[in-house]
């Protein structure tokens, strides 16, 4: 096994040691998944799992990306009222979770699967979605899959931001 495919999973088990260890810290959101989760797969994604990756777990993010693989729209939203949420920037979900922001996607609504600029439509397509290479993580809850860009690894010991996906819907950002 190279250092890329170690480091992959040497970063899946310290995410998943994590998440079992801090599950009172995110009992909410665990509520949330375990909600949603007959609708379909659920997914961390982006900044929690890059804050994670590179200060390790010592702060908590401020806010988590969740994306759900799910087709049913109306028994998302069904489920989704009772957390008040409004519209994101991306055709997303904001809502408040306890005491977490949570950004959440139908996966079919990603900005780039969306306007076809990323071809795909599972989890494992999703780092191929970001601006960033340091966004370019995913963290499959049910599974404990994770998936990240071809050189994450990498990114991890260069810190060397680069672009992943130079199309973005935020050019100024």
């Amino acid at each position: 096994m190279g250092p890329e495919k170690s480091g992959r999973k040497a970063l899946r088990q310290r995410i998943t040691r994590y998440i079992r260890a801090s599950a009172p810290t995110f009992a909410d959101i665990f509520h949330l998944v375990r909600q949603l989760e007959p609708l379909g797969p659920v997914a961390v994604f982006g900044g929690t799992l890059r804050d994670w990756s590179i200060h390790g777990f010592k702060h908590l993010p401020r806010d988590v990306d969740l994306v759900i693989d799910c087709s049913d729209i109306e028994a998302l939203q069904h489920i989704l009222a009772g957390f008040a949420p409004r519209k994101n920037n991306f055709d997303g979900y904001r809502l408040t979770v306890g005491n977490w922001q949570v950004d959440l996607w139908p996966i079919t609504s990603t900005w780039a699967f969306r306007c076809g600029h990323v071809p795909g439509k599972h989890f494992a397509d999703l780092p191929k979605t970001t601006f960033l290479n340091v966004d370019g993580i995913v963290f499959d809850l049910q599974s404990g899959q994770l998936y990240c860009t071809e050189h994450y690894s990498d990114f991890l010991e260069s810190r060397v931001l680069d672009i992943n996906l130079e199309t973005n819907p935020n050019p100024l950002g």
